[in-house]
């Protein structure tokens, strides 16, 4: 399958996880069944389910728990663990008003600029990626291998059962965050990428859907609710219809520009660092000189206060070769120009996002693929302290798990590896895409 827009990631699931739900409804012969959803952002909800937990039903006929799978961290699962504020945090996804971007680093969805596998929209990054990586955990396959469970990789992470609940409630905060007034649609995608209807669902009557992308933005063509819904609530489709909103941006020219896509300025090329960061320590990395555009002559700040209003400078951080050795027990957020003495926080003006680790399944002593993963720093850069510095990027492990009682802290060995670093400048464009 090839590389699709990041945006796509919310509105494929979405219809994945409806039409599986319809076909579940069908079977039970229930006409009132619907998935549950996991609320792990409720800290009373941080454990693992004990419905997937429990080996035999109750009671027992048949023996066996359907829900039941051991390929998934096995210390969560049965209880001595619970998942870590970091690993469920919605804070990024939720301070974004935006749903799509003017690229695909930005916005609550993402963003359709381009088809880079390797750009994830807020959502997806955390608590997304994060509640995958945690859930599979480190298992032990039959051969001895240490590898990934099944959550933990793109590929099987729909053969654990507990990946319906985590999706509803994907969507669930997909509908808490566009109940608010303040959310806007962001970058308009094109009438031809809406019309676009790239996917195949089964339906319950065995029929196959292959709808247009348009139809999944609007959870009232899917008769979804949830009982986390508000009184009063006006999502975004119904207080600004996606087509009014083309018709706004592209037959008002007069209207202040808005800026639809940012394009590349300037970028240095990769320049090589080899780095690896662990469990259990902070690394400071500064960006080295050939990994600088050459005109920012390290003024990045300078570039930033001084862009045209029309045409706003962009400053993105790319870390390049990113490979995961072992299983993660623990994350890496990433910050830049972190002051010194200061203990680093996502409340932090430094902190610019969180690694991606759910792309492929880990094996014991084993690098995954490296790959790419670009970050906004332009509003590090604007409150840095100390602007002709160098520019250095902390990589900061964060835990996964918190410990129940008097458990140690989950730790193994795992380390990440960032191959290469690159500054791109980047110019915002007012283009209206028909």
């Amino acid at each position: 399958m090839p590389s699709q827009a990041s945006a796509d990631f919310l509105l494929w699931h979405r219809g994945y996880v409806y039409y599986f739900e319809r076909i579940l409804r069908a079977a039970s012969g229930d006409p009132t069944f619907s998935l549950p959803y996991w609320n792990y952002t409720d800290q009373a909800q941080r454990g693992f389910p004990r419905i997937f937990a429990e080996r035999e039903s109750d009671p027992p006929d048949p023996p066996a728990n359907p829900l039941y799978d051991e390929r998934r961290e096995l210390a969560f699962m049965f209880g001595l663990y619970q998942l870590s504020a970091g690993a469920v945090s919605t804070a990024r996804a939720f301070q974004e008003n935006r749903f799509l971007g003017p690229d695909e680093i930005t916005g609550f969805a993402g963003g359709v600029a381009d088809s880079d596998g390797d750009t994830k929209g807020f959502i997806e990054l955390s608590p997304h990626d994060l509640m995958h990586v945690s859930v599979g955990g480190l298992i032990v396959d039959a051969q001895g291998n240490q590898i990934g469970g099944l959550m933990s990789s793109p590929p099987t992470a729909a053969f654990d059962p507990v990946f319906w609940v985590h999706h509803a409630n994907i969507d669930r905060l997909w509908a808490l965050w566009e109940c608010d007034s303040q959310r806007q649609w962001g970058t308009v995608p094109s009438q031809a990428w809406l019309d676009e209807a790239p996917w195949f669902f089964n339906d319950h009557d065995g029929s196959i859907l292959n709808t247009a992308r348009r139809f999944f933005l609007d959870r009232r063509n899917f008769t979804i609710a949830f009982d986390s819904d508000t009184a009063g609530c006006m999502p975004l489709p119904v207080r600004v219809p996606l087509d009014a909103r083309m018709t706004l941006v592209a037959d008002q020219p007069a209207s202040p520009p808005e800026i639809r896509s940012f394009v590349e300025r300037d970028a240095a090329p990769a320049a090589p660092v080899n780095v690896a960061v662990g469990p259990d320590r902070q690394v400071d990395v500064p960006v080295p000189q050939s990994g600088l555009p050459a005109i920012a002559d390290r003024s990045l700040k300078s570039l930033v206060e001084g862009a045209d209003r029309a045409k706003p400078a962009r400053i993105v951080l790319e870390l390049g070769d990113i490979k995961m050795e072992g299983v993660p027990s623990v994350g890496y957020d990433v910050h830049v120009n972190l002051r010194q003495g200061e203990t680093a926080s996502r409340e932090s003006p430094s902190y610019v996002g969180t690694i991606s680790l759910f792309r492929a399944n880990h094996a014991h002593g084993g690098a995954a693929t490296g790959f790419r993963q670009k970050f906004d720093i332009t509003e590090a850069v604007r409150q840095d302290h100390a602007p002709s510095e160098p520019l250095i990027v902390s990589l900061v492990p964060f835990d996964l798990f918190a410990p129940v009682g008097a458990q140690p802290r989950l730790r193994r060995s795992d380390q990440v590896t960032i191959g290469s670093m690159r500054v791109i400048l980047q110019e915002g464009q007012t283009t209206v895409t028909p």
